[in-house]
């Protein structure tokens, strides 16, 4: 009896004396520095300066310091928390060619310290592109195509 007291005196004492409070430490906080925003449109030559009319822009964005962004890209979706780059991008809400204002919000790993904003435009060429389904239909899915007639004598 006396072993078995022993015994669970040891394993509580054993016990309260393991159970230390941790101590952690979180390293310094730095302010995002150095953001720097590029921009490869798809298809830029110099005749097509502002794309092959795709509406593709490639992002790529960097900072010192920095854990994540919040990228508005001006393509009406609003601003979105982005990790990781490359980003591709599709401007093809008008046809033509539009400027297009990008604004990169660095944020410190915990947000803890203050944040870093650049603002900066794109100009890019969007052409309307028939989708594949409508071809289809229209063509006969045929490389000759299909053959239309209209009907003068049709009212209307």
């Amino acid at each position: 009896m006396i072993r078995i007291l022993l015994i669970i005196g040891v394993a509580v004492l054993f016990g309260f004396t393991s159970c230390q409070k941790q101590n952690y430490k979180l390293g310094p906080f730095s302010s995002p520095t150095n953001l720097q925003i590029t921009a490869t449109i798809i298809g830029k030559t110099d005749t097509t300066p502002n794309g092959d009319g795709s509406g593709k822009v490639v992002f790529n964005v960097s900072a010192k310091n920095a854990a994540t962004y919040k990228v508005d890209f001006g393509n009406g979706a609003g601003p979105s928390f982005v990790t990781s780059f490359p980003d591709t991008v599709t401007y093809n809400q008008k046809v033509g060619t539009y400027k297009y204002g990008v604004t990169v919000t660095a944020y410190a790993v915990g947000n803890a310290a203050p944040s870093v904003t650049i603002t900066d435009s794109i100009s890019v060429f969007y052409a309307y592109h028939v989708p594949a389904y409508i071809l289809k239909i229209i063509t006969n899915n045929s490389p000759q195509g299909r053959q239309w007639m209209v009907d003068s004598a049709a009212v209307g």
